[in-house]
């Protein structure tokens, strides 16, 4: 569902096309209208310009051949495609072959992709399938190849999140799973193909998924970049740019993926995203309309509820880690700063699986266990941010204080042949009770320095041209890495916050 009004847009230039192409961008901040996105006549029209490019070469199926792999992500796998995304897409059964097919808005056909549900072979058809009974699509998250057959999962519906630097932002409302219905499936595969459908469904576990056609919304803007000032990324294929520590569907995909057909798939990531526009602030004897955006990203690896899911693996992946993006946004739609912190679970070796007791005991790894475990995070946050300053919030005694006292000593560990990673312990209920948020400034204090230095990811608001980078990340945990993470996560994204707006002057 398209949440903005016709009426209300603004005119810029597609960032993704290969040439100069003015269209309209829908943009509002309280919608009085809705209409299906698919039906949408300005996003078809701005994409519809977009395809329109002619490709200079085509592949062996037709399509228009891919651009030179990077490599960096997705090594040797044939990344052929075609265009990033079609005006509208059309989901059709044709017997047991389920049929992707884009079509033009002035009803031309463009190949389809074909999923055979017998024997699951997949094809890029060059022969259009246009059959009046269909079913509107925006993409494939993937497919599962089970004992007795595939699974194609697709998504049916979807709403409009936002526009991140220029990129629509879907959410996706509803998935459905296609297979051969006339198989006789095995006990086995049942139960599989009802835990997909459950895990897919955003009314059930598959919430709060969210994808662009165009951007690389699974990058911060920082990231992302880096990855256009590099020739060789810049013209990568989507699935070779993404993050895909936070793309959900990468699993799902790979049998796409592997057969050359990621232009129908799009990269998908878990999380949040919201934005605030028209927020007018004073200053200088002016006023100055911004947009806020927070987008959270979270790992595909070692998800999980608190005391089912608690530290790292033997991979260094911790329970549930969070990167968390505040932009802020001109009146335009431009980005003007972008601001990164991330949250999760102490990254030591231990658990706390729930007992009949109250106070569910901790058990924790001996410290040459977790030495290696916590270099590895530790080394791949440093790699990416540049330097992390940890913030501990867990009980500095008791049956928490076990496990910051052996957080200190690895995090001393590290830092005696490394550096780049810091550590700032902070007992939340000891220094702030249950309201005393005042006592926050102590913390305040000792991260001050670090935030200084770290800075933000910055654009000139009249150039557009790349200001400042952020040179180091926060990153926060309780022993649950929720309440008490919320709290001082929010106050450093208002500090960010505060300091765009100073530089602003407002």
């Amino acid at each position: 569902v398209c949440s903005w009004p016709t009426h209300a847009r603004r005119r810029c230039s597609s960032p993704s096309s290969s040439r100069s192409v003015v269209v309209w961008a829908l943009w509002c901040t309280n919608p009085s209208t809705r209409h299906p996105l698919s039906h949408c006549p300005l996003w078809r029209s701005a994409w519809r310009q977009r395809v329109s490019t002619p490709p200079v070469a085509t592949g062996d199926c037709g399509l228009p051949a891919p651009h030179p792999p990077s490599g960096q992500l997705l090594k040797g796998q044939p990344m052929t495609g075609t265009l990033d995304f079609y005006p509208a897409l059309r989901l059709q059964r044709l017997g047991s072959v389920a049929v992707v097919q884009p079509v033009w808005e002035s009803g031309e056909p463009l190949p389809a992709l074909t999923v055979d549900l017998e024997t699951g072979s997949l094809a890029a058809s060059e022969h259009p399938h246009v059959t009046s009974d269909f079913v509107p699509c925006f993409g494939v998250l993937g497919m599962l190849r089970l004992e007795g057959g595939p699974a194609l999962v697709v998504i049916t519906g979807v709403s409009a999140a936002g526009i991140v630097r220029e990129h629509l932002v879907l959410k996706v409302t509803s998935t459905k799973v296609l297979y051969d219905t006339s198989h006789k499936w095995s006990k086995s595969d049942k139960k599989l193909l009802k835990l997909l459908a459950a895990g897919v469904d955003p009314k059930q576990y598959g919430g709060s998924l969210y994808f662009s056609h165009a951007g690389d919304i699974t990058l911060t803007a920082q990231r992302a970049e880096r990855v256009a000032a590099d020739p060789q990324t810049a013209a990568a294929r989507a699935w070779q740019r993404a993050d895909l520590d936070v793309t959900w569907n990468a699993a799902l995909a790979r049998p796409l993926l592997d057969a050359g057909l990621d232009a129908y798939v799009p990269p998908v990531f878990m999380g949040f995203v919201e934005q605030l526009n028209g927020l007018d602030f004073l200053g200088g004897g002016r006023q100055v309309s911004l947009g806020v955006t927070l987008i959270a990203r979270r790992s595909r690896h070692r998800p999980g509820t608190r005391q089912w899911r608690r530290g790292a693996d033997q991979q260094s992946h911790v329970a549930n880690y969070v990167e968390t993006e505040q932009i802020v946004s001109d009146g335009e739609g431009a980005l003007l700063s972008s601001f990164v912190q991330a949250r999760g679970s102490l990254p030591l070796l231990w658990s706390q699986t729930p007992c009949l007791k109250y106070k569910i005991p901790l058990r924790l790894a001996p410290p040459s266990a977790s030495a290696p475990v916590f270099a590895g995070h530790a080394d791949r946050m440093v790699e990416v941010h540049g330097a992390v300053t940890a913030i501990n919030l867990a009980n500095q005694g008791g049956r928490e204080g076990v496990l910051s006292a052996a957080y200190v000593a690895a995090a001393d560990a590290y830092a005696a042949s490394r550096s780049g990673f810091r550590l700032v312990p902070f007992d939340f209920h000891a220094m702030c009770g249950a309201t005393n948020y005042a006592r926050l400034s102590v913390l305040w204090d000792e991260l001050a320095p670090d935030f200084e230095c770290y800075g933000a990811f910055t654009r000139d608001g009249a150039s557009g041209a790349v200001a400042g980078r952020q040179r180091g990340v926060f990153r926060t945990n309780c022993v649950d890495t929720l309440d008490r993470t919320n709290v001082v996560q929010g106050l450093l994204g208002r500090k960010a916050l505060e300091a765009t707006l100073r530089a602003l002057g407002v």
